[in-house]
């Protein structure tokens, strides 16, 4: 092969932080196909900062309505526009119905109020330590990054799905970001085939520097990675049990990760980004379409996946929540504590963390919602009985582990 083209080669295989960013498809072998997977857990990062009030909604407190006269969520029984009832208290937005109907078969577990001491309210120093699981800005690695790393993950066990790899799973543990399935590395197959072959070959070439060395592990970890992916294409691709994905590059992404939990690749950690959450203007225009989005797309998958559903657990999150009071321009702005959701078939569904309060006395320094839950301690039950992880200080240092209880 010639320098040129295997240069050309190269460029297609961009490096994303630790991993590849990657538009091939899977081929599974009977023996893959056959091998037992491992549970697997799907984070939604909902970017922007959602604004879980108007999400899980505290229809039975008075002081919601007082401070939100234009953007609250009626009143269950007060028309089409109205919550959704879950307790008696606290009501789903309407635009969440396909969540309501999980919630009431035990399958969804509801953290209204989840967030950690003394929060910044910046989107990406917030991101950042939610995604690093602390509460120090010190570390050069995710959460999830850090579990494939005590788990000695494979070649597939954590994936990115979008155009940039997410905080949680970078670190020293090679992960794929994954666009889409289908295209390949362009051109027919037998070219593909023999420019990945040419590239393993020259990456395989003995190296001097140990910036060489780095380059080398990833370009292989990263044609592996193409190698098992290969076969897989998302256009011929049908969902079981009727499920219907968004329309959407996040619909995209979820109907991907069925793919390879179907295929038992061992996928047990991936992520999906969803933006525009910051929603400091006309709220009531803009948050219910996000939010439709992200219930369509947990209850498709939740459905196309219903029999891996024990092994399935899909939990939402976002940097901060918004201000208790609409501001002006019929939004919220940057505020604390903000609403999560845990879905699977090991959930213990239901209304988790002690409710804060939204009266004037209650509020966190007089205008944001206070946090019950802690974040980690979510994280940590996902890893401690769902993933089974053993060792907690490794994923999330510093942090002493409380149960929640929704698993």
């Amino acid at each position: 092969m010639r320098r040129r083209q295997l240069l050309k080669g190269m460029m297609a295989l961009p490096v994303i932080g630790t991993g590849m960013l990657m538009r091939s498809p899977l081929r599974l072998s009977e023996a893959q196909a056959a091998a037992t997977g491992r549970k697997t857990l799907v984070v939604l990062f909902q970017r922007g900062a959602n604004d879980g009030l108007n999400t899980v909604v505290p229809f039975g407190e008075d002081a919601y309505y007082r401070l939100r006269p234009t953007l609250a969520v009626a009143r269950p029984g007060r028309g089409s526009g109205a919550a959704l009832n879950l307790d008696g208290f606290f009501g789903l937005h309407p635009s969440l119905a396909p969540l309501h109907s999980l919630f009431q078969q035990g399958r969804l577990a509801i953290m209204p109020s989840v967030h950690y001491p003394n929060a910044t309210r910046s989107h990406f120093a917030g991101q950042h330590l939610i995604e690093s699981g602390t509460t120090s800005t010190s570390k050069a690695d995710g959460w999830l990054n850090r579990y494939l790393k005590a788990r000695k993950a494979g070649l597939l066990s954590g994936a990115a799905f979008g155009t940039s790899q997410p905080f949680a799973l970078r670190g020293p543990v090679s992960v794929p970001t994954i666009r889409e399935f289908g295209g390949g590395l362009g051109g027919p197959r037998e070219y593909q085939q023999a420019l990945s072959r040419d590239l393993k070959a020259a990456l395989s070439q003995r190296a001097g520097g140990g910036n060489l060395r780095l380059v080398q592990s990833a370009g292989l970890a990263g044609l592996n990675q193409v190698s098992a992916l290969h076969g897989l294409s998302s256009g011929g691709y049908r969902p079981a049990n009727g499920a219907k994905y968004p329309e959407s590059d996040f619909g995209k992404a979820l109907a991907n990760i069925a793919q390879l939990v179907k295929g038992r690749q061992g996928l047990e950690v991936a992520t999906v980004d969803t933006g525009g959450w910051d929603t400091h203007s006309d709220q009531a225009d803009r948050q219910p379409q996000r939010l439709a989005e992200l219930a369509a797309g947990m209850s498709a998958l939740y459905k196309d996946l219903t029999a891996f559903r024990s092994e399935l657990l899909i939990l939402t999150m976002t940097e901060f929540g918004r201000t208790a009071k609409e501001n002006a321009s019929r939004g919220t702005d940057h505020g604390n504590a903000s609403a999560w959701f845990a879905l699977g078939g090991g959930i213990n569904g239901g209304i988790y963390g002690e409710w804060p309060g939204l009266n004037a006395g209650q509020l966190y320094q007089g205008r944001y919602l206070a946090q019950s839950i802690d974040f980690r301690d979510v994280m940590g039950e996902v890893m401690r009985r769902h993933l089974q992880a053993t060792d907690l200080s490794s994923i999330l240092p510093g942090h002493s582990y409380r149960p929640v209880g929704f698993l």
